[in-house]
């Protein structure tokens, strides 16, 4: 089972729309995958060429409804299913001043962290990985920590959905190799992905 992850619209803070990270399940058992990504495939080649952005991307907004309609219809929908997970938020119903709440608890349980080991005697570069680490998440942005915190959240529902289903689906010998995909570009430095990851573990 592959659950790939996205984001989508602003996470700004005045932002009144809603902000997204949606995951899809795709099974790969046998040759499910494989179908899959035909069907896609094949989508694809139905588009213009200009749609494609610098990166080979196709952005969503620049899709006609009958050009969605014939995703869902061809890609989504065609046997089997592709599942989603979706977890929103409006960013302008959520101040900032509830969501630094959150911020401090995540940074107590750090700082908390790294006072004990370093009373316990751990090594230093491990207690200093910690303290950086509170070091960044203080210093994020109201809409990357937003992300991170929707993130995790998304990540959680769409691992119980994909037990839940598999299970009552008869399927869940693929939970052996579940993996995940994420989009992380909101992730710009190599050793912030260490720290993120350490956010979502927790």
């Amino acid at each position: 089972m592959i659950i790939a992850i996205d984001e989508t619209s602003s996470f700004g803070v005045d932002s009144s729309n809603r902000s997204f990270f949606v995951a899809v399940h795709i099974r790969q058992r046998k040759t499910f995958y494989k179908e899959k990504r035909y069907n896609f495939i094949q989508w694809e080649k139905s588009l213009p060429r200009s749609l494609k952005n610098s990166k080979g991307e196709i952005k969503s907004s620049l899709l006609s409804d009958d050009q969605l309609s014939k995703f869902a219809r061809d890609v989504v929908c065609a046997h089997y299913r592709v599942g989603i997970t979706r977890y929103c938020i409006r960013p302008s119903k959520n101040l900032e001043t509830i969501i630094e709440k959150y911020r401090m608890a995540n940074l107590m349980g750090i700082r908390g962290s790294v006072k004990e080991m370093r009373e316990l005697g751990k090594p230093e570069n491990y207690v200093k990985m910690y303290d950086d680490l509170g070091n960044w998440l203080e210093k994020l942005s109201y809409d990357r920590y937003l992300k991170i915190l929707v993130l995790g959240a998304c990540i959680a529902a769409s691992l119980s959905n994909t037990i839940g289903h598999s299970i009552t689906g008869g399927y869940d010998e693929e939970l052996t190799r579940i993996k995940f995909m994420i989009d992380k570009d909101f992730i710009k430095e190599p050793h912030h992905n260490i720290f993120w990851h350490e956010i979502l573990r927790n």
